[in-house]
C-alpha cells in the first residue's frame, strides 16, 4: 500500500511540472506587444443610454456636463510570440460604435472569440496571444450607463442616470451615480460613492467598499469583507465568509453571515443579525418600539447602548453554553446562568440575545 501511495504522489507531481512547464513557455512566447491608440466621436440625437459590451480591457465611464456628442478615447492591446503575428491580430481587433432606439452600443470584437474552446487545451492556446481594448468615454451627464466585461477593471462615475455592471473579473469603481446601481461580479473588489438612489451588489468574491447610499442598500457576497457607512435607507447584506463593518444607517438592518464578524453601529430602524461562526459587536440607541435580535451559534456579543430621556427597551437573553455580564440599571423579570430578562428604561425597545457557544455582555456607553 505504502508503494502505490507513493507512485501515486509521482504521477501528481509529473503532471504538476508539466503544468508548469507549459505554463512558462507560454507566457514566454507572449514577445510581440502592439498598441494602438483609436479616438471617435458619435454625435446624438435622443439617445439617453451607453452600453458597453467589452470582454477584455478596462472601461471608464465619465459624465461631462453640456456635452452632445460621446466621446471615445480607445487603447487597441496585443500580446503575442511576434510582431507579424500581432500586426494580423491588431487589424482583426475592432468594435463598432452604433445607435438604437435610445441607446449608443460599443461593442468589441477579438480575433479569437469564435474559435474559443472549452478544453484545458484552450487555456494554453489563450496564453498564446492576448487582445484587449481599454475604453475612456465621456458622456452626457444625464446618461445611464451599462456595462459588460469578462476580464477588466470598470469605472463609473458623474452620471445623473443609473449604472449597471456585469462582469466576470474586475475592480470596479462607481462615484456621484444620480440613479440607482446595480453591480454583479465574480471576481474583484468593489468600491461604492455617492448614489442617489438604491444600490445592488452580488459579488462571489472580493470585499465592498459602500458610503453614501441615498435609498438601500442589498448586498450579497460569498467571500469578502465588508464595509457600508451613510446608508440613505434599509441595508439587507447577506454573507457567506466574511467580515461585515456597518456605520450609519437611516432605515433598518438585516444581515445573514456565515462566518465572519460583526461591528455595528448608529442604526436608526431596527436590527435582525443572524452569525453562524463569528463575534457581534454593535452600538445602538434604542429608539421608539424598534427591534433588536442578535443570533449567533459560535461567537460572543457584545452590546454597547446609550440611553437618553424617555427610552428604553426589554432585554431578554439565552445562552446554551456561555456567560452573561453587564452594567445596567435593569429591573429583573428573570435571571439565571443561561437566561436573562428584565426591564431597562420605559421598556419600550426589545433586545433579544441568543447564542449557542458564546459570552454575552451588555454595558452602557458614554454620551447619554
Amino acid at each position: 500500500m505504502t508503494v502505490v501511495m507513493r507512485m501515486h504522489k509521482t504521477k501528481i507531481a509529473l503532471h504538476l511540472s508539466f503544468f508548469v512547464l507549459t505554463l512558462a513557455v507560454a507566457v514566454n512566447s507572449l514577445a510581440g506587444t502592439l498598441r494602438e491608440e483609436v479616438k471617435k466621436t458619435f454625435p446624438l440625437s435622443g439617445e439617453t443610454q451607453l452600453h458597453i459590451k467589452n470582454s477584455r480591457g478596462k472601461t471608464i465611464i465619465i459624465g461631462k456636463e453640456g456635452l452632445k456628442q460621446i466621446s471615445i478615447e480607445a487603447t487597441k492591446i496585443v500580446k503575442t510570440k511576434s510582431e507579424e503575428a500581432a500586426e494580423e491580430l491588431m487589424k482583426a481587433l475592432t468594435f463598432e460604435v452604433k445607435s438604437e432606439g435610445d441607446v449608443v452600443w460599443i461593442i468589441t470584437h477579438h480575433p479569437d472569440e469564435q474559435k474559443e474552446e472549452k478544453t484545458i487545451w484552450s487555456f494554453f492556446k489563450g496564453l498564446r496571444h492576448r487582445t484587449a481594448v481599454d475604453f475612456m468615454v465621456q458622456v452626457p451627464r444625464s446618461f445611464s450607463a451599462q456595462v459588460t466585461t469578462t476580464s477588466g477593471d470598470v469605472e463609473v462615475a458623474s452620471i445623473d442616470g443609473n449604472a449597471k455592471l456585469v462582469g466576470t473579473s474586475g475592480d470596479v469603481r462607481i462615484g456621484e451615480i444620480g440613479g440607482s446601481a446595480y453591480l454583479e461580479f465574480t471576481s474583484g473588489d468593489v468600491e461604492i460613492k455617492e448614489v442617489k438612489g438604491k444600490v445592488k451588489v452580488a459579488l462571489s468574491s472580493g470585499s465592498a467598499y459602500v458610503d453614501k447610499v441615498g435609498k438601500d442598500l442589498l448586498l450579497a457576497a460569498t467571500s469578502g469583507n465588508v464595509k457600508a457607512f451613510n446608508i440613505g435607507g434599509n441595508a439587507d447584506v447577506q454573507l457567506v465568509s466574511g467580515d461585515l463593518i456597518m456605520k450609519g444607517c437611516k432605515g433598518s438592518l438585516k444581515s445573514v453571515s456565515a462566518s465572519g464578524d460583526m461591528v455595528i453601529k448608529d442604526v436608526d430602524g431596527s436590527i435582525e443579525v443572524n452569525s453562524s461562526s463569528g463575534d457581534i459587536e454593535i452600538f445602538l440607541m434604542p429608539l421608539g418600539e424598534n427591534k433588536y435580535n442578535l443570533n449567533t451559534c459560535s461567537g460572543d456579543v457584545d452590546v454597547i447602548y446609550r440611553l437618553g430621556r424617555n427610552l428604553g427597551f426589554l432585554l431578554d437573553v439565552n445562552t446554551m453554553s456561555g456567560s452573561i455580564e453587564g452594567d445596567m440599571d435593569i429591573k429583573l423579570e428573570k435571571v439565571s446562568r443561561r437566561h436573562l430578562k428584565g426591564i431597562v428604561g420605559n421598556g419600550k425597545a426589545t433586545i433579544v440575545i441568543a447564542t449557542a457557544s458564546g459570552d454575552v455582555s451588555i454595558y452602557k456607553g458614554n454620551g447619554d
